[in-house]
């Protein structure tokens, strides 16, 4: 796979999400699988994508790597 570059089939950080967002719809995908399914649609390596999504994706991805128990749950103590 290689490097993503934002003028690369017209993906930038704004249109990224987008199609998330669009394939977890149309497909009925978590949002993980959805990210994976659209670096795998234009060729890009899922490591490279982090800049691409913006801070509500990552939330969703964050909340479903945590249904799945992919991410260990952090726990926030009160002093």
């Amino acid at each position: 796979m290689k490097k993503i570059v934002d003028s690369d089939f017209g993906i930038n950080n704004k249109s990224f999400p987008l199609l998330i967002e669009e394939a977890v719809k149309h497909k009925r995908l978590n949002y993980i699988d959805a990210t994976i399914e659209v670096c795998k649609m234009y060729d890009i390596d899922p490591r490279d994508c982090k800049r691409l999504i913006n801070k509500n994706i990552k939330e969703k991805i964050e909340r479903d790597a945590l249904i799945v128990n992919a991410l260990k749950y952090k726990k926030k103590t009160v002093v």
